[in-house]
């Protein structure tokens, strides 16, 4: 696979990694870590609920290829879309003062519901939702719980610079699957 633990595209793709997951009667909070390990900021559009509700047809723009996967989801999410930026990595202590600051005043712009908190290029961000009822299917016979699985929309652009005079501005667009 393209993205093992050691694998050199952790050094130059921002991550997104659980750190913490909670139930309480049903309703649940999922926090993740998102990481920039590169050396230019990268602004983060995150949209939760895009797929709440999908039923096999077409939704944000998806076809139906992506129903199969798609119809998988089984929670709704309450969290709203949301943007933000993520700094870029800094690998110089001396400096990460200044850089403090500027998380500072982007903290002062974030939701504290959503972006629990910052610190240099990584942010904590909180999902919540609940799982929706659904009718049993032949794989639930077994007995076992089944888990919750949804997708989340996901755009980062961040530019790359190759040479004084090259920079590139690249725009990525992700759906996430995250299950239990």
């Amino acid at each position: 696979p393209p993205f093992q633990k050691n694998s050199v595209a952790m050094n130059f793709v921002p991550r997104c990694l659980p750190w913490s997951c909670r139930e309480d009667a049903g309703n649940y909070e999922l926090v993740l870590i998102l990481a920039n390990p590169m050396e230019s900021d990268v602004e983060l559009q995150l949209d939760p609920s895009a797929f709440n509700g999908f039923s096999g047809g077409k939704a944000g723009g998806y076809g139906s290829d992506w129903s199969p996967l798609l119809s998988q989801q089984n929670v709704e999410v309450s969290t709203s879309p949301f943007s933000t930026v993520i700094p870029k990595f800094l690998d110089l202590t001396e400096a990460t003062e200044v850089f403090e600051d500027e998380a500072k005043q982007l903290q002062q712009q974030d939701d504290p519901d959503v972006i629990l908190d910052r610190k240099l290029n990584k942010i904590l961000v909180r999902l919540r939702f609940r799982k929706v009822e659904s009718p049993p299917t032949p794989q639930d016979a077994s007995g076992a719980k089944a888990g919750w699985a949804f997708f989340i929309k996901m755009t980062m652009k961040f530019s790359v610079r190759f040479s004084a005079e090259e920079v590139k501005v690249h725009e990525l667009q992700l759906v996430l699957s995250l299950r239990s």
